[in-house]
């Protein structure tokens, strides 16, 4: 309650400063939205959109109906080799080897039916290398004409295959060894086994690389398995012995050097002894790092 006109004017004193306060933080968000958004009437909200497609990592695109740029964010004109603005009227196929025009081709008689997918093509960029790009392709649609081009999510996954090769051919050559090749963490879950190392363990290769090593240890041997794989990490390399089980429950002596490797991007155990001790008869077992060999005697 006021109780006097000196409260009410300060009362009223108090309340005209907040407006004015109120005025001149009005003043200053719509200043700050003009700057960014310059001369156009841009809300924050198309603002925030646009600052997110230039700074997205990935390139982002828009195609007509002849496979034309209309539209390309800065990453996708690094993707193309090209420089800022350049992508924007030029023709997709100028960029594609044949293999991949019939793939675009195919990809756009898709779109035309509203259906999105996502594949893989080469480009060769204006520089004139070749590189590999992982789309994401969707139709662009308008309610009164249908399709009128593809909007396309992409990035440069060359490494990413090459890589992928590698391992490929790397698998080939292991599969095709005599011995047992497990690779695998230091939890002892495996990341690769050939079918040598599948077969010994009565197992398809599918199911034994969803494994864990431990779980094919004879009783009494997990703190064996366990010490020597982190003295692996720890020194670098490790040899010790153990026993495991074959599929029909008999102990198998292993004789393991295990030694720190780098398995698809990660550190991993990797072992081989291609000579067994006769006295075992059976096989012998390798861990380096991330993977692990067992050679079976002859």
């Amino acid at each position: 309650m006021v109780e006097n006109a000196q409260d009410q004017a300060h009362i009223e004193d108090v309340n005209a400063a907040l407006e004015r306060e109120n005025r001149r933080l009005r003043e200053e968000v719509a200043a700050l939205r003009q700057r960014l958004q310059g001369t156009a009437p841009m809300s924050f909200g198309e603002e925030l959109y646009r600052l997110l497609v230039e700074r997205q990592s990935e390139g982002l695109g828009l195609v007509d109906e002849d496979e034309r740029f209309v539209f390309a964010n800065p990453a996708g004109h690094d993707i193309f080799g090209v420089g800022p603005g350049e992508l924007i009227g030029r023709l997709l196929m100028d960029f594609l080897p044949e293999a991949s025009r019939e793939i675009v081709l195919e990809q756009t008689r898709r779109r035309r039916k509203g259906e999105p997918s996502a594949y893989e093509i080469d480009i060769v960029r204006a520089d004139g290398g070749r590189r590999t790009l992982f789309v994401s392709g969707s139709p662009y649609l308008q309610p009164d004409s249908g399709f009128i081009g593809t909007f396309a999510v992409f990035r440069d996954v060359t490494d990413a295959r090459t890589a992928r090769e590698r391992l490929r051919g790397m698998a080939e050559l292991l599969d095709a060894a005599p011995s047992s090749i497990v690779v695998h963490d230091h939890h002892g879950r495996v990341l690769y086994g050939n079918k040598k190392s599948a077969e010994l363990h009565g197992e398809s290769p599918e199911s034994f690389r969803d494994s864990n090593l431990f779980a094919c240890l004879a009783p009494g041997h997990e703190a064996t398995l366990r010490s020597g794989l982190q003295r692996a990490l720890t020194e670098g390399a490790a040899s010790f012995e153990l026993e495991t089980l074959a599929p029909c429950g008999n102990h198998v002596p292993l004789a393991v050097w295990s030694r720190t490797v780098v398995w698809d991007g990660q550190e991993a155990i990797l072992s081989h002894n291609p000579r067994p001790k006769p006295a075992w008869g059976l096989l012998v077992v390798n861990y380096c790092g991330v993977r692990v060999d067992w050679a079976a005697s002859s």
